[in-house]
């Protein structure tokens, strides 16, 4: 189970990432097979062995990903925190698979994002000894998925646009698992195209089962793209002003769209929240500070 699970990796795990080489750009229905591949793929390394636990290496930094705790610690906020809640001890196929995809949608993540937060996840696993158990996936997830936006995207997610996807961390909360997560990656965060593509490849001769593929098939993550006949990497990532309208926009009151009522599918996440999507000036928004800690480059002198 969980981490020593069966095929759940490649005989040879992709070796630690250095630099992102170049950008990939995939079709509609390869999009497809690896989403439904990465997703099943994490579903497929979510453990429920509460044993594990008990002789878990780097403990303390496990129970800094534990969720229970980010629930405990925050005043009761309406249905979605319960929704939540009530989904806390749910590895099922069903809610695996929309609770990613719900994010990547609600959130403008692409497919290379998503593949490159599986490889973190990997690294991660292999360098901590910590397992990815039901108890902590979602906060491990978001962190990693957070993270590869931050890598891949010029204009990347905020934390605070996470939180809002993600309302169980708060702003500070998911910064300190970030840095956790960071940190124990050795602060070396770029994927290299021959890692990607060997990951791809692995992906793809991991077929998704039928439930997984008819819930990625279905889902309106790839509406647009069928509409459009664009790639999923190809789209653009809107302005947040014109996905989900800001509640006061130039002094005048916009009416947001609702949330979906409380029940339906998805409806305990939040919105991508309107603001700029400008980098994040975290600790890997720094280049010298992701080369193996080199020092920043001198102030010029005052004139």
């Amino acid at each position: 189970q969980g981490a020593g699970r069966s095929g759940a990796l490649p005989s040879k795990p992709p070796p630690p990432a250095a630099a992102k080489d170049t950008d990939h750009d995939f079709a509609g229905d390869l999009s497809k097979v690896l989403v439904m591949s990465t997703i099943n793929w994490i579903i497929r390394r979510i453990s429920r062995d509460g044993r594990e636990i008990e002789n878990m290496p780097n403990i303390n930094m496990f129970k800094a990903f534990q969720e229970l705790q980010y629930h405990q610690n925050k005043v009761p906020s309406g249905y979605i925190m319960e929704e939540i809640f009530q989904t806390l001890d749910d590895s099922s196929v069903t809610h695996v698979t929309k609770f990613i995809l719900h994010i990547l949608n609600a959130g403008g993540f692409g497919v290379a994002p998503l593949i490159m937060s599986a490889l973190y996840l990997v690294r991660f696993q292999e360098k901590s000894g910590i397992s990815f158990h039901i108890s902590a996936w979602r906060p491990l997830f978001i962190t990693s998925l957070l993270l590869a936006d931050k890598m891949w995207e010029d204009k990347s997610v905020k934390n605070s646009s996470m939180t809002q996807l993600f309302p169980v961390l708060s702003n500070a909360e998911l910064f300190k698992l970030e840095v956790q997560f960071l940190e124990c990656l050795g602060f070396t965060a770029f994927i290299p195209k021959a890692d990607f593509d060997e990951f791809c490849k692995f992906l793809q001769a991991e077929r998704a089962p039928p439930d997984v593929s008819k819930l990625v098939s279905d889902h309106q993550f790839f509406a647009a793209v069928l509409q459009s006949g664009a790639s999923v990497e190809g789209q653009p990532k809107q302005a947040p002003d014109q996905e989900f309208p800001s509640a006061v926009q130039g002094g005048a009151s916009v009416e947001v769209p609702p949330r979906q009522a409380c029940g339906a599918p998805h409806a305990f996440f939040g919105t991508r929240p309107a603001q700029p999507w400008n980098m994040r000036k975290t600790l890997h928004g720094y280049p010298f500070k992701r080369n193996c800690g080199q020092s920043p480059p001198a102030r010029p002198p005052k004139a």
